[in-house]
């Protein structure tokens, strides 16, 4: 039988090699910027988490933000700012790896207000609202320049699958207007649950040829949830 490496290690005057220790932190970090076609760079948006940890970051005028985060814990990131609707992002596990270029899409109560004319309805207090971009695998190492000079980041052709179901999936036309009739995504990669009951959702973007990452949203009574590039439902290799 052969001896094991902790019998070897006792027995042997070497130093046997130690494990790296697990880390107690990882950085999550990202911009804030204003949904439209200008895609501008917005400050001063306030960072913080519903689980309640005592943590919280202020975007820069570049949009720029950055945290330390548990090396293991569950992060449903909240951004606020007096001129734009707050919003939640989707629901991120740290999982001892650092989370990077997370996107804060921030909707101003002008375009919420249009989007609630082109659905048809009103935002119920007592559910919640999620949208997403089912977007492609080219723009997640994009800084925000880049981003903005890339052009549509959509994946037209697909559809959103949501465990438990939802009532109703409304698809963005190629102008980033929410359309009733569309039965996949267009070039925009935009999608909307509206008015869903408060609940743990898991979206998954189902493609005939392309291959998707799900996202988690939690959804709680009053809120908006902005599952944005390059996160959200992501094109993975």
């Amino acid at each position: 039988m052969r001896p094991s490496l902790v019998l070897i290690c006792a027995l042997s005057l070497a130093a046997c090699p130690q494990p790296e220790p697990e880390p107690e932190t990882v950085t999550m970090w990202g911009q804030a910027y204003t949904l439209g076609s200008s895609a501008s760079p917005t400050g001063d948006v306030l960072i913080e988490f519903e689980e309640e940890l005592d943590l919280s970051a202020t975007s820069d005028a570049y949009g720029y933000w950055e945290l330390e985060v548990p090396a293991d814990a569950t992060l449903t990131p909240r951004a606020s700012h007096p001129d734009f609707v707050t919003m939640h992002l989707q629901t991120f596990t740290s999982a001892g790896e650092d989370i990077e270029r997370v996107g804060v899409q921030m909707v101003s109560p002008v375009l919420y207000g249009i989007f609630e004319m082109d659905l048809g309805l009103e935002t119920d207090p007592e559910k919640c609202q999620v949208s997403m971009t089912v977007n492609t695998i080219e723009v997640r190492d994009l800084d925000l320049d880049e981003f903005r000079a890339y052009g549509h980041h959509g994946v037209e052709g697909a559809t959103m699958a949501v465990e438990p179901a939802v009532p109703d999936i409304v698809y963005f036309n190629e102008a980033t207007r929410p359309t009733w009739e569309l039965t996949e995504t267009t070039i925009d990669g935009g999608a909307v649950a509206p008015n869903i009951d408060p609940g743990v959702y898991a979206f998954q973007a189902e493609h005939p040829t392309r291959s998707f990452a799900p996202f988690v949203a939690t959804c709680v009574a009053g809120r908006f949830i902005n599952a944005g590039p390059p996160w959200g439902p992501r094109e993975i290799e």
